[in-house]
């Protein structure tokens, strides 16, 4: 895959596959390790987000492996409070 920052050599499409004026927003790149990650808070956060508001969901989250299960955690809680913003 030619690098991000040379879009000459990829074509009209640009690296992601499509046409892209934001290169850095292609889901292909590899994350840099010098990039932060969440904290154990913010997953016990959103853990106890979910654990409030979403009984069956948080129980049934307990089959995945724990960092999928933390992930899961993290999206449901971001969309729970970007819900309860917008009502």
């Amino acid at each position: 895959m030619a690098d991000a920052t040379d879009l000459k050599s990829v074509g009209p499409q640009g690296p992601c596959g499509f046409e892209s004026r934001r290169p850095e927003f292609c889901l292909t790149q590899s994350i840099p390790a010098n990039r932060p990650t969440a904290t154990p808070q913010a997953f016990d956060a959103a853990r106890r987000i979910c654990r409030k508001h979403a009984r069956s969901f948080y129980f049934a989250s307990f089959f995945l492996p724990k960092q999928k299960r933390n992930a899961a955690y993290a999206v449901y809680a971001f969309c729970r409070l970007l819900d309860d913003a917008v009502d």
